[in-house]
């Protein structure tokens, strides 16, 4: 009997959703969803193309330092 029930309820809301989106409030709900997520997507884009370009720019300087280190190591021992 509660499988039935949750049948039942299930389906229910299976079909009051499917006939909300069916009218124009719920195509325009869906519409608005689907722009929401594709400007989530663009801000997730631009913030790992920043996070690249920071981590590129912090990784060079590294480089730099290691390079400045090692010249002044082998000036030392000369």
């Amino acid at each position: 009997m509660k499988k039935l029930t949750i049948v039942l309820i299930v389906g229910a809301a299976v079909g009051a959703t499917a006939w909300f989106l069916s009218t124009k409030k719920g195509r325009q709900v869906l519409n608005d969803i689907k722009e929401s997520s594709d400007d989530l997507a663009n801000k997730l884009k631009d913030q790992l193309n920043t996070v690249k370009k920071t981590t590129a720019g912090v990784v060079e300087k590294g480089k730099r330092y290691i390079s400045n280190m090692n010249n002044k190591v082998q000036e030392a021992s000369n």
